[in-house]
């Protein structure tokens, strides 16, 4: 009995050594059948100096690599690895193959930069009250391209206006527009590229409540036809194109005297139940030039309408000789954060 279990004990060893001794023979001939890298994409610098190893993990050597887009990146082999060069802003892919056939590809960004650069930190605008101005002198000096904008304040609005040449470089500028409230404010806007790097610009905004500027009045003088601007809340919209007829020949008025001790200047075309269109202001005969005045009116028809009065105005006559009448007008309104202005010139 004792002979029999030394007898299976014995057959029973030796199959555990042979099995460990396959087992050892087995991991020398383990081939390795997975290419693996060490990341999941990289990000190359765009020159030659920052050429980019890729990190093979796991592969069976002798490794050959191609980029889907050369005008992005290439890939070279040197001393047995894999390295990338960048070339161009941009997304691609390189593919990595080794002894054992196998093939891997890896997400690749090409970037110009770690920082976007602007020409500028500051922006200050200085606009009419209510009023809505544009600037687009803010640049990207420096940047990877796929540009974006947002601004922190839904006062101030930002976009970006962006040209790509022939090589594929992109240019582009920041148009931001602000309006103007009754208190100054200042805002961020923040512009983002496609590698994720920001900058951003500090906008102020400041009201001004002054119709009457000599920049403005110098501009009016200057108008040597009949001209109508009208810059009044509810009341712009797109110019009829029959107001450049209508405004030479209707009737003019060119500062003549009214029944009520007031003078009036401006235009009207059609009779008071069908009028095409009329931009009239109404003002103290006692007004002279450079004065400005209160107490006037303002008298209005879009198109097709009514006539329409609405009072409250200031006036300025800037301009009053014998070829032409010019008047500037305005109607401030704080607590409602407005400005409703505009100027008429009339050939005598």
């Amino acid at each position: 009995m004792k002979l029999k279990y030394y007898i299976i004990s014995l057959v029973l060893a030796t199959s555990c050594g042979y099995l460990a001794s396959c087992s050892d023979d087995d991991d020398d001939k383990i081939v390795n059948s997975e290419l693996t890298f060490g990341v999941d994409a990289l990000r190359v610098k765009i020159g030659e100096e920052n050429k980019t190893l890729i990190p093979v993990a796991a592969g069976e050597g002798q490794y050959n690599a191609f980029s889907l887009d050369e005008n992005v990146a290439k890939a070279t082999i040197e001393n047995g690895e894999v390295f990338v060069e960048g070339f161009h802003n941009g997304s691609t892919h390189i593919v990595v193959s080794d002894a054992g056939g196998h093939y891997k590809r890896l997400p690749i960004q090409v970037y110009t930069t770690d920082e976007l650069v602007l020409n500028m930190q500051t922006l200050d605008f200085n606009c009419l009250l209510g009023k809505t101005e544009s600037n687009n002198q803010i640049e990207v000096v420096l940047g990877n391209g796929g540009y974006s904008v947002e601004s922190g304040d839904e006062r101030i609005r930002a976009e970006i206006s962006s040209t790509v040449d022939n090589e594929g470089n992109e240019t582009a500028k920041v148009i931001v527009r602000a309006t103007a409230s009754k208190e100054e404010y200042t805002g961020i806007v923040t512009v983002r590229d496609q590698s994720n790097c920001t900058a951003e610009v500090t906008v102020t905004v400041k009201a001004s409540f002054d119709v009457f500027t000599p920049e403005r009045i110098a501009i009016i003088k200057e108008i040597t036809t009949d001209y109508c601007n009208i810059e009044v809340a509810g009341l712009t919209g797109p110019r009829p194109s029959y107001w450049d007829y209508y405004i030479n020949s209707g009737t003019h008025y060119t500062g003549e005297a009214t029944e009520n001790s007031t003078c009036k200047v401006g235009w009207e075309y059609g009779s008071s139940w069908y009028c095409y269109g009329q931009a009239v202001i109404e003002y103290p005969e006692t007004a002279t030039v450079g004065e400005t005045v209160n107490g006037c009116t303002f008298h209005y028809v879009y198109a097709f309408e009514d006539s329409q009065s609405y009072p409250g105005y200031q006036a300025q006559i800037v301009r009053d000789d014998a070829e032409a009448i010019a008047v500037l007008f305005a109607k401030v309104d704080i607590e409602n954060e407005n400005i409703d202005y505009g100027y008429i010139v009339m050939k005598k």
